[in-house]
């Protein structure tokens, strides 16, 4: 672990600036078969903060759906004054609005009133929120399933629809075929939990929600996934419906899961220090392709709301038969995005990761996956959405960028006394790209760092003679002049002598994260080890490191 000193200063620096993202001419889209098999990676694109969009377009609880180039985001938004239940602690009422980008998220313009929002009497009489939309092309409108509250405190599934091709404003919600909920408390999952064998047997799972419309097939039937809590445990669960209004569930006949599909149990052996045991799985989204069904799911340690103290992770899960019910996790392990750490007023800021959602965008050739999830800060800078793109990658560095939220794959030396010290912090404020980065240091202000002071990690380049391959990563350093510490990749030969060395100076001033990368360097034929290596350059300096990468061309 960095030393006490270093990790308070490590804490104090909330603006590191985290603006880098490479740029779109340099990707290659990749598909999610790509990602499952190791060869792709999560690029940040962009994000959408309260200090750069405002309170509204930056509320995490959204989705967003691309029909014909343009972008449409259903967006959780206030809708004002406080709902009739709960007293004093009432909720505030709720409503949905769509925004509508033509540039793939750069900029967004919303519709000039809430497309739903509470309906005295109704059954969204208080909210109406965290649903999902479909524009139905074939009958030429779109449709809602949403989450509704009532002025009882009952959860339900409510429906609203507009007609033609543009979701920019008011769906039908008012007239009284669209007042009452078309998903009654728990009427979906007493129809998946009815038999003994049942993961949910037994359990009043209730409160249908975070539904995602994620097929429309050609015998006219929108299938659906969402979650269920029976007061202790989350379940994920999918159901079918053609008129939102009648449901088949429960009924592998019907090619839907006679079972929950995720449950407490999927999250259990995940890279993560759950506090006593996942309770299970809450908002999902899912995306197919080449024959299988892919969803990114989030798990969390306590409840379903957000709690103080809580992890509340993302994980992928995939499967080839959704009737056969059986969901294999991402081959490299879960998650693949972590909840935040870092410390607001002494403890983790609630609900710090929430509501991924992976989409892909049509109108280009090939098509690009995105994913989208919200964080939570103390700062407007950070609070908002954000977005990363799906890219093939060449990168050889086990956990380069970090994504598995430890130092799996790196070494340091020297060994012994005078070892460098090594975190990575799941800070999201303070990284490049809101995800993990790597804080490193050696000796203090009055002892010099051990010669050779670094951390590395060594890659079988057996493989690869006659390729060429880059090295680089974006590093900053904890607040002063850092001086110009230095990453090389050393070609070794079967006997690790050294054969070729580049380096790449990293001049750091300050808490700025800077990119660096290598010109192309042809591997030679005898090397068998590539070995990419940081050096400290001063005394006492914490040097942070994110996005790392040896990619061969």
């Amino acid at each position: 672990m960095i030393v006490k000193a270093v990790r308070l200063t490590v804490l104090a620096l909330a603006g590191i600036l985290i603006s880098f993202s490479l740029p779109a001419a340099a990707q290659t889209p990749a598909t999610l078969a790509d990602y499952w098999s190791g060869n792709a990676q999560w690029d940040f694109v962009r994000k959408w903060t309260t200090a750069t969009v405002g309170d509204k377009l930056a509320n995490t609880s959204s989705r967003i759906k691309v029909v014909n180039g343009n972008w449409y985001l259903f967006q959780r938004e206030f809708s004002g004054g406080q709902c009739a239940v709960g007293g004093a602690n009432a909720p505030w009422k709720l409503g949905i609005r769509v925004y509508k980008s033509t540039n793939q998220g750069e900029t967004w313009a919303a519709a000039p009133e809430l497309s739903v929002q509470p309906l005295a009497g109704s059954d969204f009489s208080c909210e109406a929120t965290d649903g999902d939309a479909v524009y139905d092309a074939a009958n030429n409108k779109w449709r809602i399933l949403f989450q509704c509250l009532n002025d009882a405190g009952i959860w339900q599934g409510c429906y609203a629809e507009r007609s033609g091709a543009d979701p920019m404003g008011a769906f039908d919600y008012t007239s009284a075929a669209r007042s009452r909920a078309v998903i009654t408390q728990g009427s979906l999952w007493r129809q998946i939990c009815d038999t003994r064998s049942d993961v949910c047997f037994g359990k009043n799972v209730v409160d249908e929600g975070t539904f995602n419309i994620f097929r429309q097939d050609a015998s006219g039937y929108f299938w659906v996934s969402f979650h269920g809590f029976d007061g202790k445990y989350g379940y994920r669960g999918i159901a079918k419906t053609t008129d939102f209004k009648t449901w088949i569930a429960g009924n592998p006949a019907y090619g839907v899961p006679v079972d929950a599909t995720l449950s407490a149990r999927d999250g259990a052996n995940w890279r993560e220090s759950w506090s006593g045991g996942t309770i299970g799985p809450g908002n999902g989204s899912m995306l197919e392709e080449g024959g299988y069904s892919y969803e990114l799911t989030e798990f969390t340690d306590r409840n379903l709301a957000c709690t103080d103290n809580q992890r509340w992770d993302q994980g992928l899960f995939r499967t080839s038969n959704i009737a056969g019910n059986q969901w294999s996790q991402l081959p490299q392990g879960n998650p693949i995005v972590y909840s935040s750490l870092a410390l607001e007023n002494g403890k983790p800021r609630i609900c710090n990761l929430a509501y991924g959602d992976i989409f892909r965008d049509t109108s280009v050739t090939p098509n690009v996956i995105y994913l989208k999830f919200g964080r939570e800060s103390g700062d407007p800078q950070y609070s908002g959405n954000y977005l990363y793109r799906l890219n093939k990658s060449g990168n050889v560095l086990k956990n380069g960028n970090l994504w598995m939220a430890d130092a799996t794959g790196w070494q340091r030396l020297p060994s012994g006394a005078g070892t460098p010290n090594l975190s990575v912090y799941r800070y999201p404020d303070m990284s490049p790209d809101g995800t993990q980065f790597l804080a490193t240091n050696c000796g203090s202000f009055t002892a010099p760092c051990t010669p050779g002071s670094s951390f590395f990690q060594d890659v079988d380049a057996s493989a690869y003679a006659g390729r060429s391959f880059r090295f680089g990563g974006k590093f900053a350093t904890a607040g002063g002049n850092g001086g110009t510490p230095s990453l090389v990749v050393f070609q070794l030969d079967a006997n690790f002598a050294v054969l070729r060395s580049d380096t790449v100076a990293l001049p750091l001033p300050d808490a700025t994260y800077r990119p660096f990368s290598s010109a192309p360097i042809q591997i030679m034929a005898n090397t068998k080890t590539l070995r990419y290596q940081f050096y400290h350059a001063a005394n006492g300096i914490t040097y942070f490191a994110a996005n790392m990468y040896l990619n061969l061309e």
